[in-house]
């Protein structure tokens, strides 16, 4: 076999060879091989082995090059090796296509462990570099927690595609779970991450054809083992399929995992890889219980149907039918007998159903003691009977409300959760109703609270405030059950930015007696009472006393869970503890706290909760706010994943999800990124039609600034619009929330090259500012006196201009605010009045300085902000006559601009007619 020299033709020519054997049944390869290296003995020995190996290697193709080729051809080490501005440190594995080294940022900018994928110099095989640039393209495309990240891409100099990605270390999927005897839960897990990434590349026309444990790693994150979807080598777009099917010799699939129809070179939909999807899922069975194996093979027998029709129609609902196993419910291939159904209910239901009978049991002997005792425990009796009506009361009123839900009685439809909601509180609302007092409070109480969750706010405090009324007239105020429901009705304010109404109530809570001194019930009552109450006053920046309430709230809770006997929960209290701490500044001590809480929720299996669902949105949050964007990413990536499996209709705190992934993207300059996400956050909060909500409006205000970061006047000028209208119906004409949109609208205005009217927006800002609290007014000051300035600049005043920037430049802002990219965008705008005023040198320092900000030299910043400011220095070049310099800063700037910026921005046309001198 030495005689076949790597590279050679006789080298490609075995290649193809061995792919068009494999397209054959095995019966038939040895006469194919016979004719086809008739004379070349060395050639019909190699592809002898290689086939010999394929058949008897269940890990798929990319092994059988890898390993039996390697006897052919090693590649020459490349370790040491310059790549751009990478340096390879060591070789991690190579295969027919390509090689994979470990490698280190090498330029001194920063440091940085990447992985970096580079076709192999010795293998000139016809449309490998193809083949490479269409799965680099791919990848870049892709971001999603569980899919490989992308980084950067080129050619070395002797033109060998390559691309940059992150450095994962861990072992294969089939793997992992077999040596390391993972529980079968924590393996549904995973095969439910895979079919999560997958279905991410399906919504974007993408389909991986290659899906095998080799390609699925369980990688070391941050925060423990995570999946990550490996190698998009031969994926392809669904649409233009027929650009990488599986002709003769560019067989690239593997060969137990692949769909029939790729063994067959046709095309390859999504059923390709629902059908991988369910040989990985074969592989993994055993490790299910007996209980639950003989369905997961069901559903992996579906998923591998020979006809492609006959799969599931989507990797969704292959996920849906496996995580249906793990939550003990009916799947949906299985015949729906009611035994089985049953059988189902009674695991799901087992405790409960066990209480039940106890609870049976012990009413019956409770009944005959009763008997005995009827005489002595008359008042005892009066009680059991009260409750009883209670009971009997509630279950006629369910019974009446699952009726009015039927199809029956709503000619033929389905009654919607909500609607349904609507009408018992109608119901329990009117005088008429014959239910007990205490039982009317109590329905209305959770109706309103199940409102609430729904996002339904206006009308979870109308039901509430019934229950409410219904308490005071039965003497019931101060009570604990009275608290509860006070406490319920202050979180929905909070959540409808009401933090004084919310605040009076939780006074009252704290003031009444009826419910203090009742063990842990009680201590339940205060552990919510001072967590809620530290979050409005959070919000009101007063820190100090947040933190006090917050630290109550803790030791309540702690006091709780131990008279309980419990473990402790405290995560969501360090959720809030986080939350000040960040706005305090202190990123790093929020970071450890809301690591802890991640940790507590990990040690106590709680990864699918609205708990955990609000650490990864904080955890991202900061690590963006610690200026590390890409640590902040997988984070609210996965946000979004856990939000996406707890509401699975519109809910605010899914609109969140969205919109901090998107608002990071928008923060770092990302923004064809950043835009789809903040428009999905919106539909959802539209599609729950209350744009009363401070989520309405902060998605709003993100689309709002992502429109005026852009130039994008046309849409920026109807959002800015809506958002005034609402923070004035919302927080009133004098708020702070009003004159921050005023603002905003005044910027609008003069990138509109209207100053007259951004003049007018101005006034209404200062009348504002003279009504709120200094405290306040001083956090929109130094905005107000620079777009003051910058007004008066163009509309000719130079005096008043001038005097407004010494007002800004007077004042403590530059030194004393903490928000680097507050001082930079303040710098910025300096630059740009400083131009105006006939000031080039002082204007280039300010320039120069911005640009510092935003990450130093342009060539490392890709920021359209940072771009723009570029610009302004490139004129400033021109202008002394510094040609190259501004040559040099245009090259820069102008890519970034027309990628991210409105096709007609003021930006835009400047650079580009400067580029023309």
């Amino acid at each position: 076999m030495s005689a076949i020299e790597p590279g050679s033709t006789r080298f490609v020519r075995l290649e193809q060879l061995f792919h068009e054997a494999l397209a054959l049944p095995v019966a038939n390869r040895a006469a194919f091989v016979a004719v086809a290296t008739a004379g070349d003995p060395d050639l019909a020995t190699a592809l002898d082995e290689m086939l010999s190996y394929e058949q008897t290697n269940e890990t798929g193709l990319s092994s059988s090059i890898s390993d039996v080729a390697s006897t052919l051809a090693v590649p020459a080490d490349r370790s040491g090796e310059r790549i751009g501005p990478y340096v390879l440190s060591a070789r991690i594995r190579f295969g027919g296509m390509a090689e994979i080294y470990a490698a280190e940022r090498a330029d001194g900018q920063f440091a940085q462990q990447v992985a970096i994928k580079i076709v192999r110099a010795d293998r000139p095989l016809a449309g490998m570099a193809a083949l490479f640039q269409v799965e680099r393209e791919l990848l870049a495309r892709l971001r999603h927690p569980h899919i490989c990240q992308f980084f950067d891409g080129g050619s070395t100099s002797s033109g060998e595609p390559y691309f940059v990605m992150e450095r994962l270390v861990g072992t294969t999927l089939t793997k992992a779970c077999v040596e390391q005897h993972l529980p079968w839960r924590v393996v549904t897990r995973h095969v439910l991450d895979l079919c999560s990434a997958v279905a991410h590349i399906h919504g974007l026309l993408i389909v991986h054809r290659d899906i095998k444990p080799d390609n699925v790693l369980i990688a070391d994150g941050p925060t423990g083992p995570v999946v990550k979807l490996l190698d998009f080598g031969i994926a392809g777009a669904l649409k233009e399929d027929s650009q990488l099917s599986n002709t003769p010799g560019q067989s690239w699939y593997s060969q137990h995992y692949a769909a029939p129809e790729v063994v067959a070179g046709q095309a390859a939909g999504v059923a390709a890889d629902v059908f991988s999807l369910g040989r990985v899922l074969q592989d993994l069975a055993p490790l299910f219980p007996a209980d639950r194996r003989a369905e997961v093979v069901l559903i992996a027998d579906k998923a591998c149907a020979e006809q492609a029709s006959e799969r599931y129609l989507s990797v969704a609902a292959l996920a849906d039918d496996l995580a249906r196993i793990r939550d003990r419910l009916p799947i949906s291939i299985k015949p729906r007998q009611a035994w089985y159904v049953g059988w189902r209910f009674v695991q799901r239901h087992a405790l409960a159903l066990s209480v039940g009978t106890m609870m049976a049991l012990l009413v019956g002997l409770a009944l005959v003691r009763e008997v005995t005792l009827r005489r002595s425990a008359q008042a005892a009796t009066v009680l059991a009977l009260d409750e009883r009506d209670k009971a009997e009361a509630i279950r006629d009123f369910l019974l009446q409300a699952y009726e009015a839900a039927s199809p029956e009685t709503n000619q033929g439809r389905d009654l919607p959760v909500s609607e349904l909601l609507d009408q018992q509180v109608e119901a329990l609302q009117r005088p008429d109703s014959a239910l007990a007092p205490s039982v009317r409070s109590d329905l209305l109480a959770t109706l309103g609270a199940t409102l609430m969750n729904l996002g339904r706010f206006e009308r979870a405090e109308q039901s509430m405030a019934e229950a409410a009324s219904v308490l005071d007239e039965m003497g019931e105020q101060g009570s604990l059950r009275w608290a509860r429901l006070m406490l319920v009705r202050a979180q929905n304010a909070q959540r409808r930015d009401q933090f004084e109404r919310a605040e009076t109530w939780f006074k009252d809570v704290e003031q009444a007696q009826g419910w203090q001194g009742r063990g842990s019930d009680s201590l339940d009552v205060e552990s919510t009472l001072y967590s809620s109450w530290a979050v409005v006053a959070q919000r009101a920046s007063r820190q100090d006393e947040a933190e006090a309430l917050i630290q109550r709230a803790l030791n309540a809770r702690r006091q709780r869970d131990l008279a309980r006997g419990g473990p402790p929960e405290t995560a969501t209290y360090l959720v809030t503890l986080g939350a000040i701490q960040s706005a305090r500044g202190n990123f790093d001590t929020a970071l450890s706290t809301f690591e802890s809480a991640y940790q507590e929720n990990q040690r106590q299996h709680r990864d699918r909760t609205l708990e955990h669902l609000a650490l990864l949105g904080w955890i991202g949050i900061t690590l963006d706010r610690l200026a590390q964007p890409e640590r902040a990413e997988p984070y609210l990536r996965e946000a979004i994943v856990v939000a996406e499996l707890l509401f699975k209709k519109p809910h605010p705190k899914l609109s969140s999800a969205y919109g901090n992934l998107g608002t990071m993207f928008l923060v770092n300059g990302r923004y064809a990124e950043a835009a789809p996400l903040l428009e999905r956050g919106l539909e959802v909060m539209q599609e729950l039609g209350d744009s009363s909500s401070a989520v309405y409006q902060t998605r709003i205000n993100n689309l709002s600034r992502l429109a005026l970061e852009r130039e994008d006047l046309a849409t920026a000028e109807p959002l800015l619009a809506e958002l005034l209208s609402l923070r004035r119906k919302t927080f009133g004409d004098h708020s702070d929330r009003a004159a921050l949109a005023l603002l905003a609208k005044a910027r609008l205005a003069l990138l509109q090259s209207n100053p007259n009217r951004a003049a007018d927006c101005l006034a209404e800002v200062r009348s504002i500012l003279d009504k709120l609290p200094p405290s306040l007014a001083a956090t929109l000051l130094p905005d107000l006196l620079l777009t003051d300035a910058e007004t008066e600049a163009a509309l000719g005043h130079q005096v008043a201009a001038q005097a407004k920037l010494a007002a800004f430049d007077q004042g403590p802002y530059l030194e004393t605010s903490q928000n680097e990219r507050d001082r930079s965008l303040w710098q910025f705008q300096r630059g740009r009045i400083l131009v105006a005023l006939s000031q080039p040198k002082a204007a280039n320092t300010a320039l120069q300085q911005a640009l510092a900000g935003f990450g130093g030299p342009a060539a490392h910043c890709a920021h359209p902000i940072c771009a723009q400011i570029q610009v302004r220095l490139a004129a400033l070049a021109i202008q002394d006559d510094r040609q190259v310099e501004a040559a040099t800063r245009l090259k820069l700037a102008l890519p970034i601009l027309e990628a991210n910026m409105a096709p007609h921005s003021q930006s835009l046309k400047e650079a580009r007619a400067f580029a023309k001198r």
